[in-house]
């Protein structure tokens, strides 16, 4: 899941919202907001993969309606460098195809 406005314009700063796949059977939703927004959508258009493995820092959780929900703040920062070692833990334990 990948929603927004602009999402291919790495300098708007609109909402966009996103689906995290925690594991093979859970995910949950994440609202990136202002300037993140812009950064997030920076990087989306620099990587090329099928599958992204992010690390993201510095979020609000809360649940709504029984469902978790995400939100960014100001110090939220992603990283989906391959040779993170948790990045690399998670692809071999879930099996992810295509990420490089």
């Amino acid at each position: 899941m990948f929603q927004g406005n602009d999402l291919k314009n790495p300098r708007a700063t609109t909402k966009v919202r996103i689906g995290l796949l925690l594991n093979r059977s859970k995910m949950v939703r994440l609202t990136i907001m202002d300037n993140v927004s812009a950064q997030f959508r920076d990087l989306h258009s620099m990587t090329v993969m099928k599958y992204k493995v992010v690390i993201i820092t510095s979020i609000n959780p809360r649940v709504f309606k029984g469902k978790l929900i995400l939100a960014t703040t100001p110090a939220t920062r992603f990283y989906c460098d391959s040779t993170i070692d948790l990045i690399q833990s998670f692809v071999r334990r879930n099996k992810v195809s295509n990420h490089s």
